[in-house]
């Protein structure tokens, strides 16, 4: 049997105008800076960290200019 795990996503923008509180522990993903937040269940979406400023990229072919510690995901 297979299981998904979905992860909220939107632009930054999006993110940023709608100021959503995210479920304690629940992630929501910039879809156009790669960037990650976890929700607390209290604190809204602008007033959350990023993961450690970590980037995720998406799609066929490798970033071009990767940092240390950044997420790759091929599809």
């Amino acid at each position: 049997m297979s299981k998904t795990i979905q992860i909220r996503r939107d632009t930054a923008a999006d993110w940023a105008n709608v100021n959503p509180t995210l479920s304690d522990g629940e992630l929501g993903l910039e879809l156009d800076t790669g960037k990650i937040k976890v929700g607390s269940g209290g604190v809204t979406w602008n007033n959350l960290p990023y993961i450690n400023n970590q980037t995720i990229y998406t799609g066929p072919t490798p970033p071009s200019n990767p940092q240390e510690g950044d997420i790759w995901y091929q599809y």
